[in-house]
This record gives structure tokens, sequence and C-alpha cells, in this order.
């Protein structure tokens, strides 16, 4: 699937949305090498990496975190 794609899966929650694009698109890598399956569907995602959330990159886990999503 395409970057584009998860990034707008995940630009479509409530926490992700509130951020930059720099914000969301430094949890694209982790959100195909962590939750591929979940992918288009931008709930399962952001319910994925919060599952994930110990191997997150740290990049993504301080997105997580400022959005409140872990």
């Amino acid at each position: 699937m395409p970057a584009a794609a998860v990034l707008l899966a995940l630009s479509a929650t409530a926490g992700a949305a509130q951020g930059t694009s720099e914000e969301r698109a430094a949890c694209i890598p982790d959100a195909f090498r962590l939750c591929s399956s979940a992918i288009p569907d931008a709930d399962r995602v952001i319910a994925c990496l919060k599952v994930e959330r110990v191997k997150l990159s740290p990049a993504c886990r301080t997105v997580m975190r400022k959005n409140g999503s872990i």
C-alpha cells in the first residue's frame, strides 16, 4: 500500500489529525512494519500501534504520546 494511503488513514483519526504532516509521517514506517494487516482502516492502525507501543520508533512514540494515543 502506498505511503500516501497510510498517511491518509492516520490523519483520519482524531488524535493524529491534530498533528502536523511531519508528526503523522513519523508513524508511517511503524504502521507498515507493525500493523500492515490493519491498513487502510485508521482505527485499526491506531489500535495496533497502541498495542505495539513498546516496538514503536522513538519518533512515532513521541507523536503518539503527544496526541494522547498512548
